[in-house]
């Protein structure tokens, strides 16, 4: 059995639109890239109260600021930044969040 430590993720895709066309087609192909930013948790519960956290801010329309190092390639062709600090969402208030049941 895999354990995985507490943690949430954010998923963002970025598709870029090229501005050179195949010869041979006469497309201009575009292509994503799929970014994961990974918050690690104490426990399960800090995590779901802080997924509850982040998707009530995001709802809202409320930026949120990442801090995280450089990402990294994965072996599915994803990227991946470990976040070590979140602005713009109530930190300070997490144990007060409900979860959602």
């Amino acid at each position: 059995m895999i354990s995985y430590l507490a943690s949430v993720r954010i998923f963002s895709t970025n598709i870029y639109q090229s501005d050179i066309e195949n010869d041979k087609t006469m497309f201009a192909n575009s292509y994503d890239r799929q970014l994961s930013f990974k918050i690690s948790c104490d426990s399960d519960l800090k995590a779901g109260k802080l997924a509850n956290l982040i998707q009530s801010t995001l709802i809202s329309s409320q930026p949120i600021f990442i801090s995280g190092d450089i990402p990294v390639r994965k072996t599915d062709g994803t990227y991946e930044v470990n976040v070590f600090d979140i602005k713009g969402i109530d930190m300070d208030n997490l144990d007060k969040v409900a979860i959602k049941k």
